[in-house]
């Protein structure tokens, strides 16, 4: 069986998403026009963020994981990032304690930090998942082959983003060196399970050589990156030694199989020293730790062994070659087949319609598996295969999980994208400023209007051309709005109660700063008694919200009184109007003079009276147009 590296999970903490995110949706898109309640989607995203991250992972989990990432990603879009304060903790996936430079975990508030470490994880439960595969049958070779080149798109693409995405200083694991170093090797191990597929399928001699030299190149560049400095004391002990034993098994059976293409160009040769190499490293391989394939390279060391025997035989007693160093011999071609699978933009079934994990044995088929042309059945057939841990385990938790993942939809779909939802304000804003402006300017012609009327005395004039000796309704019922707050009389009564109310609160104001003043003096008396030993805090402190107070009440006091010396002035000068607006009609129609134009217009011709009533219907249209516009003709 392939003995492939699975990438370790991130571990976060638990964090309460449910009231800020409540209360930065309520405050963002809560108006008068949309008042929807999305509480019940921001506590079952809580629940689905406990699952995916808390949860046994377990084949079923991908469901759950890509679910969360699917709404994360929704949810993203819809509310604005910098406003949502969640501070999401995650720790670093390979954290052996202090001994690494970094940091081991990292807090921040930002939804798009969490899309970055549950995309991490997504990578990491795939590779979990390929290593965990049998791959003795096809459906587990594509199975794994797929979820490998996943999980190195996956890692590629957070390499380009994941600095833009924290905005610091991540934990080692984010480190773009890292996950370039993770894509590399999940890379390279996809091309080794193409490889094992080749083998399997009993493809020729020159493909599978080709496929291989690729795998010893992949696992090269894996080993490079995997070496750096700064990174080599992150991954397990033994990373680095089992791919350094990958790429040596690899360059192997690379050197085996294009022996074989020798062979049959007669190129003995170069067939003797490509086998030599074969034997050198394929020997006990198969049995050595970190050794893939065990029976796949050790039946490889076997033939390798025996054929260069036979053609050493051959050699020596009919072709005679020269033996080229193995330096001089041209490097095998290689055949990229496996390539990095970049991040879908949905990755659950609910987003996109079809199960994830069915799709993925018969996706769009790799090149090989083209080549191949060997369409097969569903995963379900790798059911009958020998268990692994991972079937195994638990199938009630991994019921449940899929069951409860297959059910989610997007649980923010109602909600507006951000985007809209700026753009609906702006739109608002813009049709506000320029009914504003219509406004502003039937203000302005109203007050033009106003002006030529006064000059005009209209529509006064309008009003007193009536009956002789009738009063104009607006003075009428300006009368009778008077006398029904009490006339002058009530109007005396109350200016003659403002002294009194005045010197009340003048004494509640001096009471309130006397006691605020002894309690300050009592504290100092004190605090100069006992210096030290009187511990209380300075009465200053405690009272300056009080008396400041007092001094903003003794302002409104003198306004006050300002105030009322301007009402008194008024009142004295409009003291008789007062007093004949609150009379009797007969004392009111007595008092009021009569307008001249008024009596010209009862003495002149009848035609001139329906004139004046045909303005004066006039004037209550203009006036009731403008009332409906939202204010008065007279504003």
């Amino acid at each position: 069986m392939a003995d492939l590296l699975a990438v370790p999970l991130k571990k976060s903490s638990d964090v309460d998403i449910v009231k800020p995110l409540k209360n930065l949706i309520q405050s963002t898109y809560n108006t008068g026009d949309n008042n929807e309640d999305y509480s019940d989607a921001i506590e079952e995203l809580a629940r689905l963020r406990a699952n995916a991250i808390w949860k046994v992972f377990e084949k079923s989990s991908l469901e759950v994981i890509y679910s969360y990432y699917d709404q994360l990603t929704s949810l993203a879009t819809k509310v604005p990032p910098q406003e949502l304060q969640i501070p999401f903790k995650w720790k670093d996936a390979f954290d052996k304690g202090s001994i690494f430079g970094g940091r081991m975990s990292l807090t921040v508030a930002s939804l798009a930090y969490e899309r970055v470490c549950v995309l991490f994880n997504v990578a990491a439960l795939q590779s979990s998942l390929a290593a965990q595969q049998p791959l003795d049958t096809e459906d587990s070779l594509k199975l794994a082959a797929k979820l490998l080149q996943q999980a190195a798109g996956i890692f590629s693409y957070l390499k380009g983003n994941v600095l833009t995405a924290v905005h610091q200083e991540p934990t080692p694991d984010l480190s773009p060196d890292a996950l370039h170093a993770l894509a590399q090797l999940m890379l390279a191990q996809a091309q080794e399970v193409i490889a094992y597929k080749c083998i399997r399928d009993e493809m020729k001699e020159g493909m599978v050589s080709k496929v291989c030299a690729q795998c010893e190149e992949l696992y090269a560049e894996a080993q490079r990156a995997l070496q750096r400095d700064h990174l080599r004391a992150l991954w397990d002990r033994d990373w680095i030694p089992h791919v350094q034993a990958k790429q040596a098994i690899f360059r192997g059976l690379s050197q085996f199989y294009q022996s074989a293409v020798c062979r049959e160009r007669q190129a003995v040769g170069e067939e003797i020293a490509r086998l030599q190499i074969a034997a050198e490293l394929l020997q006990g391989a198969g049995a050595g730790p970190g050794a893939a394939g065990a029976d796949v390279v050790r039946e490889a060391g076997v033939r390798a062994a025996r054929q260069l025997a036979a053609a050493r035989r051959d050699n020596d007693f009919i072709y005679h070659e020269r033996v080229p160093e193995p330096r001089s011999l041209e490097a095998v071609p290689r055949a990229p087949i496996a390539k990095p699978l970049p991040p879908p933009e949905h990755f659950s079934q609910p987003f996109k319609g079809t199960p994830r994990l069915a799709r993925a044995s018969h996706a769009p088929r790799t090149r090989l598996a083209r080549a191949s042309h060997a369409p097969r059945t569903r995963l379900a057939r790798a059911s009958h295969a020998p268990r692994t841990r991972l079937a195994r385990a638990s199938h009630a938790s991994r019921t449940r999980l899929a069951r409860a993942s297959r059910g989610r939809k997007n649980l923010f779909a109602r909600l507006v994208p951000l985007a809209v939802h700026q753009a609906l304000q702006a739109s608002g804003a813009r049709r506000a400023d320029l009914v504003n402006a219509e406004i502003s300017k039937l203000r302005e012609a109203t007050q033009l209007l106003n002006s030529i009327l006064a000059s005009l005395n209209l529509p006064a004039c309008l009003e007193g051309a009536g009956a002789a000796g009738a009063l104009p309704d607006s003075i009428r019922e300006k009368a009778a709005a008077v006398r029904a707050a009490g006339g002058l009389p009530a109007l005396q009564a109350l200016m003659a109660e403002l002294p009194d109310l005045l010197q009340r609160n003048k004494d509640i104001l001096d009471e309130a700063e006397r006691m605020l003043r002894e309690e300050r003096e009592a504290d100092e008396a004190l605090r100069a008694q006992f210096g030290a030993r009187w511990t209380r805090s300075e009465s200053g402190a405690l009272t300056e919200a009080f008396r400041a107070n007092a001094a903003k009440y003794a302002q409104i006091i003198d306004n006050a009184v300002r105030a009322d010396a301007i009402v008194q002035q008024k009142f004295l000068q409009h003291k008789e109007s007062i007093a004949l607006l609150s009379g009797s009609e007969g004392e009111l129609r007595a008092g009021v003079p009569e307008a001249p134009e008024a009596a010209e217009a009862r003495a002149g011709p009848a035609s001139d009276a329906d004139h004046l009533r045909r303005l004066r219907a006039l004037m209550e249209t203009v006036s009731g147009r403008t009332r409906g516009l939202g204010f008065d003709r007279s504003s």
